[in-house]
């Protein structure tokens, strides 16, 4: 089973192969990346994504824009805070790609601001849109991309997490919740435990 089957497969919908403006459909991206999104019953977006990278952060910037077919605008306004314009799906790309630096030797991260860049190696920001953080991990060559918001859970509120790890045997879609924010950043910590031991049994594409 190939990338492109397997995320269809564990979606349970069919693939689009051409990013629409607010299109929540299951994406699938050559050989580079993949990402989908998918409508939440509070009306947020639960953004999910695995990206495989072996291109340089530059290159990848390009290829987005490409997709999206923003490459003038976002490039007219990829260092301005205007943001108000975008849709939300060009939001959240013009934000994942706006912070992606590539340090030779050490992790691939997501920076909100400079400071955090020099001090981390794993970053959480908030979106623009949502009250939603995202974390990525890099792992052998991988890098895992992480979404949770707050949700209401019974009668508490909790930190929800989706993640999309793809491996030999196919796509795997995961949810977990932790009640407090530390709570879930250690069960995030413990989760990157497991993809380091799952990714020394893969080859980045």
């Amino acid at each position: 089973m190939d990338y492109e089957q397997a995320l269809d497969q564990a979606l349970g919908s069919g693939m689009n192969h051409y990013v629409e403006k607010n299109s929540w459909n299951p994406v699938f991206f050559d050989d580079c990346f993949g990402i989908y999104t998918k409508p939440h019953s509070s009306g947020l977006n639960i953004y999910m994504a695995e990206i495989v990278i072996k291109r340089s952060a530059h290159d990848i910037q390009d290829y987005l824009w490409n997709i999206y077919n923003y490459q003038e605008w976002l490039t007219q306004y990829k260092n301005s805070e205007l943001l108000s314009e975008m849709s939300d799906s060009c939001k959240v790309f013009y934000l994942c790609t706006k912070h992606i630096k590539h340090i030779r030797g050490r992790e691939l991260v997501l920076a909100s601001k400079k400071s955090d860049m020099d001090r981390y190696k794993t970053v959480i920001f908030t979106s623009v849109e949502h009250d939603a953080r995202h974390v990525f991990y890099k792992v052998r060559g991988w890098v895992y991309f992480f979404t949770f918001i707050i949700e209401q859970v019974g009668s508490e509120e909790s930190n929800v997490a989706w993640l999309c790890h793809y491996d030999p045997k196919g796509v795997k879609v995961k949810k977990f919740y932790a009640k407090t924010t530390v709570d879930f950043l250690k069960n995030l910590q413990n989760l990157k435990s497991v993809l380091e031991r799952d990714s020394s049994r893969i080859s980045p594409v």
